[in-house]
């Protein structure tokens, strides 16, 4: 895990990376179970999506109240980082 490690601190560097770890002492959180990707484009054109991933494939959410559960749920896990 040290090649990881130095990736990380490496890529962490760049302008457009935010790194941030959550410690384990946060305990269980809400995007424990679940992986997601909050695909969040520039202007209006576009609306924000979610993608999900799972062993049997992944699902793209599109509905504002799904992309609202899941945006919360990211913007909790971010604030214990």
């Amino acid at each position: 895990m040290r090649k990881q490690g130095e990736y990380l601190l490496r890529v962490g560097q760049l302008p457009h990376i935010d790194l941030q770890v959550l410690p384990f002492s946060v305990g269980a959180h809400a995007a424990l179970g679940s992986a997601f990707t909050v695909l969040d484009f520039l202007g209006a054109v576009d609306p924000t999506i979610i993608f999900t991933d799972s062993i049997g494939g992944g699902l793209f959410e599109e509905s504002p109240e799904e992309v609202d559960q899941y945006v919360a749920i990211f913007g909790d896990v971010q604030g214990s980082a």
